[in-house]
């Protein structure tokens, strides 16, 4: 995929608001949405154009990516009633960014494959720092070439991208590299 590739961001928090600002200064043109007034205005002024929800955010986007608090918020933004699904265009690809369960983005992948679209999980190592530097580590989860293609994209947010294995896959090593040693019993 090339700079001109069409991305549709969902969640421009904490880390993907910077994701989604350094994509859009990098040239991409990038459609994007966030719960937030205030975090969406930050966007607008990088360059981001906004829209009404998630769904307007995938329409005509070659790649959809998330960064989203929690697995709810995860199901919401692509299965809900104006969930990126509802306009998605088949061959597109989704790239879920967020610390989630593994079972949420396999629910939402086997959604996108009736519809012809590809899911790799990425969660991230860094902070908000990294994600706006474009230093940040990817944890992929999914298929080698569904990575292949959107490699120039990660490679824009980050240095190093970790293929794990199959769908889910970069979430549960991202789980595990969470847990840290006071919180095992």
């Amino acid at each position: 995929m090339t700079s001109k590739a069409k991305i549709g961001f969902v969640g421009m928090g904490t880390m993907g608001g910077p994701m989604a600002r350094r994509l859009a200064s990098s040239g991409f043109a990038v459609r994007g949405f966030d719960v937030s007034a205030e975090r969406a205005k930050q966007a607008a002024a990088a360059g981001v154009t906004l829209t009404k929800g998630p769904a307007e955010a995938a329409r005509d986007a070659d790649v959809v990516m998330s960064s989203l608090p929690e697995p709810a918020a995860v199901r919401r933004a692509y299965l809900g009633p104006d969930g990126v699904l509802s306009t998605i265009r088949p061959n597109a690809t989704l790239i879920d960014l967020s610390t989630i369960d593994p079972e949420t983005w396999r629910e939402v992948a086997a959604a996108a494959k009736a519809k012809a679209v590809d899911c790799l999980d990425a969660p991230v190592s860094g902070g908000p720092l990294e994600a706006g530097n474009g230093k940040l580590v990817f944890l992929v989860g999914g298929d080698a070439a569904v990575l292949e293609r959107v490699r120039p994209i990660l490679l824009t947010l980050g240095t190093e991208l970790h293929h794990i294995g199959p769908l889910g896959s970069g979430l549960v090593v991202k789980i595990v590299n969470n847990v840290t040693p006071e919180s095992r019993s």
